[in-house]
């Protein structure tokens, strides 16, 4: 299987799987599509060297998420919102067989034991981890509702109108981050009266 020396988080990467090279140092086996390879980093490195890279840093995504979530253990974190990556562990991201997977990935879960779970994810990949089907479910719903929320704050109103104290509105219309401001003609008067006693004291 093919090595790489680090691995950035894409839309289309499925899940992080902890492995242990020939000399014992802890690698990732990365499953990507239909792809599978390896990573010289821990699970846990890649997410955290993946939400750097998108602008963010990992303790303030757990932190974001625990506020949403009401300090839940084991939180989903969002690796890019823009490109609707949200991932969650299976275990505790300190242990060393924790496993991650992206949430947008998870095609079903099928009940395997009762300590165990079956993870089918799209593409035809399939993971069994020691988890019941109960908590692993409950970890999926957790990471939709981080997912929903945070989505559902960047969603742009479809018309706002307010009113400046200076008398200008500011439109606010659908198109997202395009806005649109009516400046007064009292704030004009305002500005011009400035600029004219700015030139007599200068």
């Amino acid at each position: 299987m093919k090595m790489y020396e680090d691995y950035i988080i894409k839309p289309r990467t499925a899940a992080l799987i902890p492995k242990f090279d020939t000399l014992g140092n802890p690698i990732t086996q990365v499953i990507e599509e239909t792809k599978s390879f390896l990573v010289k980093m821990t699970p846990l490195e890649v997410i955290k060297h993946s939400i750097i890279y998108y602008g963010n840093d990992y303790a303030g995504a757990k932190k974001a998420s625990k506020l949403i979530l009401g300090g839940v253990d084991m939180a989903p974190v969002q690796i890019c919102g823009d490109l609707d990556m949200y991932w969650f562990p299976s275990h505790s991201p300190s242990k060393e067989h924790c496993i991650w997977f992206a949430l947008t990935q998870i095609r079903d879960i099928m009940f395997q034991a009762k300590t165990e779970t079956k993870v089918l994810l799209k593409f035809g990949h399939s993971i069994t981890v020691v988890s019941s089907t109960k908590r692993f479910r409950k970890k999926i719903h957790l990471a939709r509702e981080l997912q929903t929320t945070l989505q559902n704050r960047k969603k742009e109103i479809t018309y706002v109108s307010n009113k400046a104290p200076d008398g200008s509105f500011m439109i606010r219309e659908y198109t997202p981050y395009t806005y649109h401001f009516i400046q007064s003609t009292r704030e004009i008067k305002k500005i011009n009266n400035t600029k004219r006693l700015y030139l007599i004291r200068g």
